[in-house]
């Protein structure tokens, strides 16, 4: 009997979702994201990355600290777009989907890490836009701790409530 190869998935576009920066220095999550992306490219999953993240911590913002990353890993700059707008899993998933329409795209894999796909994944769909399965195989990192999974249930729930009234989180 002979094993089984996963084909990798086809979409338009890859997305790497921003994450935490330590001290100007990316940190796993983030890293891992890259990761992903970059092997999604090569795996000829897509011929464009966007990297969406506008936050930045400790002077280094996201996006341009992906951006950087994902060149050292081979892919052609000219095949990275950024968006540097976003602040939240909803603004990345807005700030693309707008960016994937005005190109005529419609098709996205997500390049997160395993504890974040479910609600990153909710999010794009709720922007019209179709969200192709990541490879189980692909998906590295810790699985979610109790902690994690909490703050993906609340994460929403406060996103919405800042957007009806946002002094309530200041």
């Amino acid at each position: 009997m002979t094993g089984t190869v996963e084909r990798a998935p086809q979409a338009d576009v890859i997305v790497a979702l921003g994450c935490r920066i330590v001290d100007g220095v990316p940190g796993q999550a983030l890293s891992r994201r890259v990761e992903l992306a970059a092997r999604a490219y090569r795996e000829r999953v897509a011929p464009t990355v966007v990297v969406s993240g506008g936050r930045t911590w400790g002077g280094m913002g996201e996006a341009t600290a992906m951006r950087a990353l994902l060149v050292r890993l081979g892919v052609p700059e000219c095949d990275v777009q950024t968006e540097l707008g976003s602040q939240t899993t909803r603004e990345n998933a807005v700030f693309t989907a707008r960016w994937m329409r005005a190109h005529g795209h419609r098709a996205v894999l997500i390049a997160t890490c395993r504890w974040h796909l479910d609600r990153a994944t909710r999010a794009f769909r709720r922007c019209g836009v179709e969200v192709v399965e990541t490879p189980s195989a692909w998906l590295i990192g810790p699985p979610a701790s109790l902690a994690l999974r909490a703050r993906e249930r609340v994460a929403p729930v406060l996103v919405a409530a800042a957007m009806a009234d946002p002094r309530k989180l200041r």
